[in-house]
């Protein structure tokens, strides 16, 4: 779980986000910064 803030005009509003099932694969790009990052260190 992420938790996320929405800007609003005068308050900052929490919530939580969710990714899901991922797959190691998926969880190791996410952890390098994306996928350009990956594909460089893999």
């Amino acid at each position: 779980m992420i938790t996320a803030y929405r800007v609003g005009e005068k308050e900052l509003e929490e919530f939580t986000l969710t990714l899901g099932e991922l797959t190691d694969e998926e969880r190791q790009i996410i952890l390098d910064g994306c996928l350009i990052n990956y594909n460089r260190v893999s």
